[in-house]
């Protein structure tokens, strides 16, 4: 049919032979193909949870998206791996004009990261200042943390100490958490803010928000 169509100008090359392929050949080369991009994405979507976008995303780069399996292998959490890669790791690359792959950064070190956040023993907001460090350093993430900075603090009468300043210097919020129901929740979200920003993102924002919620309650 293209070749009949006159504004197509689709016409055979001369100089292409015909290639004719066994079944053999083609099971054979479709062995050698390994997962497809779509495959893959079928699977991590269903696996990780991800939407249609991010699945996308994570399979747009085959030698990314390997990095990221092996990344999972290495012991990293998965989730926290995909959110990581959709998030910073993917800033990084694109101000670089590169891939995450491109990145040069091991597995391991992806994977330790991820269990790092994971874990809580620091935060998304440091994991991600952390890897920024870690394109130009061979440190471990954990030795990047401690020498930044970055742990989080756990110890409940340090973040008690954080969540009185708060408390002390927002008594509209207080107020507007422990008395007026429409406005509680969001109340208590400005205050669990507040108390990140005077503890520079160190506290855990798990433990905040239990203290906060056991201090509205007293």
């Amino acid at each position: 049919g293209k070749e009949e169509a006159h504004d197509y100008r689709y016409f055979p090359d001369p100089d292409l032979v015909p290639v004719t392929l066994d079944d053999a050949a083609i099971d054979r080369i479709r062995g050698e193909l390994g997962e497809l991009p779509l495959q893959r994405q079928a699977r991590l979507k269903s696996s990780l949870g991800l939407s249609d976008s991010d699945a996308a995303t994570l399979t747009a780069d085959r030698a990314s998206s390997e990095l990221l399996e092996a990344a999972i292998a290495a012991g990293g959490d998965s989730r926290t791996l995909a959110k990581q890669f959709i998030s910073f790791w993917s800033a990084q690359a694109n101000a670089r004009s590169t891939t995450i792959a491109g990145l040069g950064v091991s597995a391991a070190r992806l994977a330790e990261l991820a269990t790092l956040t994971a874990n809580g023993t620091i935060s998304a907001t440091a994991a991600a200042q952390i890897a920024e460090r870690m394109l130009d350093s061979d440190d471990a993430p954990a030795a990047i943390a401690a020498a930044a900075g970055l742990l989080q603090v756990r110890d409940e009468s340090a973040t008690l100490a954080w969540i009185d300043q708060a408390f002390a210097a927002n008594a509209q919020a207080v107020a507007d958490a422990r008395g007026n129901p429409k406005k509680r929740q969001a109340a208590a979200g400005f205050l669990r803010g507040q108390v990140m920003k005077l503890s520079g993102g160190k506290a855990d924002p798990r433990l905040v928000g239990e203290l906060i919620e056991r201090k509205l309650g007293e």
